[in-house]
C-alpha cells in the first residue's frame, strides 16, 4: 500500500470510520453514527485534505467499499451489540493488506490488566484501542501514524489516550495520564458541518449530545468510569443549532434521542426542553424526544415533563429497591419520598413514567426483588421495565475481583436480531448475562421470567390493569 505522507496532497490519507449495527434482519430502530461523526469532525479539523475520511452504519457498505478502494485505516466504534462483526471486518481488512490500521473505541475494552492482555490476544487484528474520549486518542494516533506510516513503528512508545499490546514484551501499554477534551466546542459539530448529511437518507434517529459524562459510578455501567464521574457540556447554542439543522433535513423519522447520562441535571436543560416543545410546534418535529432523565432533580424534571408533554416518558431508575444492593453497586437512587412526588404529579397529568429494575445485581436476593417490585406497584409506577444483568465490558463489575466476590456465574445468549450474512462475512452477536450469585441461584432467576413477563403484558400494556388494582 501507497505510504502516506503528511502534506502530500496526492496521497490523503483514506479513513473508513463504523459504528457498525446489524440490518440483515433488523431494520432498527437505530442511530445516526454521531460517535464517529465527532472523531471524523476533529480530526478532520486538525488534518483537513490530508485526510480522506468516510463513515459508516451498515456492514455490507463498509465492505463493499473496503472492496472498491482499501482504506490506510479503519477505526470501528466499539459496544456489545456489533463486537463480533467489528472482529470479523478487522480480519477481513487484515487478510487484504496487514498494513491497514485497523483501530477500536468505545466503553467495551476491559478494566483488569490482565484482561486487557488477553483482549488483544484474542483479537490479533486489532492494533489500537483509543480509550474513553475517541477524538483525543484518535488524534494522538493519526500523529504518530503520519510520523512514520509504520504499525510496528507506532508502537515503540506509549501514546496518550490509546492502548495497544506488545507481543515482544506480551505486555498492554498504555501512558500514565490521559487527556480530556475539556471544551467540548472544540469539536466541529458534524451536524452542522455537513458529515453526517448522507444519513438523514436512512430511517435512523438522530442523535445529539448537550453534554457528556456521568458524575455517578454505578458498578454495573461504563458511563461514568469513561469521564471520570465529570460532565462537560457544549454551548446551548449550539445545540440549538444542531436541533435546527436537523429539524430542517430529517426525512424518516420523528424521533429524536438526546444521548445525555442525566438530561435535566442542569438549569439550562430547561431553556433546550423549551426550545424542543417550539420545534415541535413549529415543524411538527419530534414528535417523540428519547431521554435519560437525571433522578436528582425532580422538581426540574417535573419543570420539563410540563414542557415536553406528549413527547416523552420520564424514567425513574431504580434498578434496585434494596439499600444493601444499592451500596453494592455504588449507585444513589431517588428519595423515595421525592419519587412518590413526582409519580403522584404525573399521574395526574398524564405525564407517561417507567421504572427500571435489574435482575441478579450483587446482593439481590428472590425476595428483596419481588419486595422491589411490589413496592413500585404500589407506588403506582405507569411502567416498569425489568432487565437481567448484563455483564458489559468496560464496566467496574465486569473484573474478575468482583465476579469472585459476589459470586457471579454467567452465560451467553443471542442478541435478538443481531446476526447477518454480509458479502462473505458471516455474524452472530452474543450477549453475557448473571444467571447466578452467591445471593440468588440460577432456578431463582429463572422464576422471574413468566414475573416479568406478565408484568410487561398485564401492567405496562395495561391489559387487565383495572383488575390488578382491584386485587
Amino acid at each position: 500500500m501507497e505510504k502516506v505522507i503528511v502534506g502530500n496532497k496526492k496521497s490523503a490519507c483514506i479513513i473508513y470510520l463504523a459504528d457498525l449495527v446489524h440490518n440483515y434482519a433488523a431494520k432498527g430502530p437505530h442511530t445516526f453514527p454521531i460517535n464517529v461523526g465527532y472523531v471524523a469532525s476533529y480530526t478532520k479539523k486538525h488534518y483537513g485534505e490530508r485526510v480522506d475520511i468516510h463513515l459508516f452504519k451498515f456492514p455490507k457498505d463498509l465492505i463493499d467499499a473496503i472492496d472498491k478502494k482499501k482504506p490506510h485505516v479503519v477505526g470501528l466504534g466499539n459496544y456489545t451489540w456489533n463486537l463480533d462483526i467489528n472482529n470479523k471486518i478487522i480480519s477481513y481488512v487484515k487478510s487484504l493488506s496487514k498494513d491497514i490500521l485497523t483501530v477500536y473505541g468505545g466503553p467495551d475494552y476491559p478494566v483488569a490488566y490482565q484482561d486487557k492482555i488477553r483482549y488483544f490476544k484474542e483479537r490479533p487484528c486489532l492494533d489500537f484501542y483509543v480509550i474513553n474520549q475517541g477524538e483525543k486518542g484518535f488524534l494522538h494516533l493519526m500523529e504518530r501514524y503520519f510520523r512514520s506510516g509504520c504499525i510496528e513503528d507506532m508502537k515503540k512508545s506509549p501514546m496518550q489516550n490509546c492502548s495497544f499490546y506488545d507481543k515482544n514484551m506480551d505486555k498492554v501499554i498504555e501512558s500514565d495520564s490521559y487527556e480530556y477534551i475539556e471544551d467540548l466546542n472544540d469539536i466541529p459539530s458534524p451536524y452542522l458541518n455537513g458529515i453526517l448529511d448522507d444519513f438523514f437518507q436512512f430511517s435512523l434517529i438522530p442523535v445529539i449530545e448537550t453534554d457528556r459524562g456521568c458524575p455517578y459510578s454505578c458498578t454495573y455501567c461504563a458511563w461514568g468510569k469513561a469521564s471520570q464521574n465529570r460532565i462537560f457540556s457544549f454551548d446551548i447554542e449550539r445545540v440549538k443549532q444542531e436541533i435546527a439543522y436537523i429539524v430542517r433535513n430529517i426525512k424518516k423519522t420523528n424521533i429524536l434521542y438526546i444521548a445525555d447520562a442525566n438530561f435535566g441535571i442542569f438549569e439550562r436543560d430547561v431553556k433546550i426542553a423549551e426550545f424542543i416543545r417550539e420545534s415541535r410546534d413549529r415543524h411538527g418535529y419530534p414528535r417523540h424526544l428519547s431521554i435519560s432523565g437525571a433522578k436528582g432533580t425532580p422538581d426540574r424534571m417535573i419543570k420539563i415533563a410540563e414542557i415536553l408533554s406528549d413527547m416523552i416518558s420520564v424514567t425513574s431508575s431504580f434498578q434496585t429497591m434494596d439499600p444493601m444492593v444499592t451500596k453494592n453497586i455504588k449507585r444513589q437512587n431517588i428519595d423515595i419520598d421525592e419519587f412518590k412526588k413526582v409519580q403522584n404529579y404525573f399521574n395526574k397529568k398524564g405525564i407517561s413514567t417507567y421504572s427500571e429494575l435489574i435482575l441478579g445485581l450483587p446482593g439481590e436476593t428472590k425476595e428483596s426483588h419481588l419486595k422491589g417490585l411490589r413496592e413500585l406497584f404500589d407506588y403506582n409506577s405507569a411502567g416498569i421495565s425489568c432487565y437481567n444483568l448484563r455483564m458489559l465490558g468496560g464496566s467496574e463489575l465486569d473484573t474478575p475481583e468482583n465476579r469472585k466476590m459476589f459470586g457471579i456465574r454467567t452465560k451467553h445468549r443471542l442478541i435478538d436480531g443481531g446476526f447477518g450474512k454480509y458479502s462473505d462475512i458471516y455474524s452472530i452477536e452474543d450477549e453475557e448475562m448473571a444467571l447466578s450469585t452467591n445471593t440468588m441461584e440460577e432456578s431463582e432467576i429463572l422464576f422471574f421470567r413468566p414475573i416479568h413477563f406478565l408484568t410487561q403484558f398485564l401492567w405496562n400494556y395495561k391489559y387487565y390493569l383495572e383488575l390488578l388494582f382491584f386485587l
